[in-house]
């Protein structure tokens, strides 16, 4: 175990936060090429496709909410 726990648990969380960042940065350019292709895609396909987009970048807006609170609460407690 480390000395430093608080410094150890504000790591794991800025990494799982800077992980859910790259996530949603895909997530929103993978909808985006839905989007783009959506023409060729048939109309119940690309439905499906954009709810499950919304569905998962809601999701990871929501994990990164969680996180940032987590960081909020772990730095306001390091001082």
């Amino acid at each position: 175990m480390s000395d430093h726990p608080q410094t150890d648990e504000s790591q794991l969380l800025r990494d799982a936060r800077a992980k859910a960042a790259r996530l949603m940065a895909n997530l929103i350019a993978q909808r985006d090429d839905l989007a783009r292709f959506a023409p060729q895609i048939a109309p119940d396909k690309r439905a499906q496709g954009q709810l499950a987009f919304a569905n998962a970048i809601e999701s990871t807006r929501k994990t990164l909410e969680g996180i940032d609170q987590a960081l909020r609460h772990t730095t306001s407690h390091a001082e």
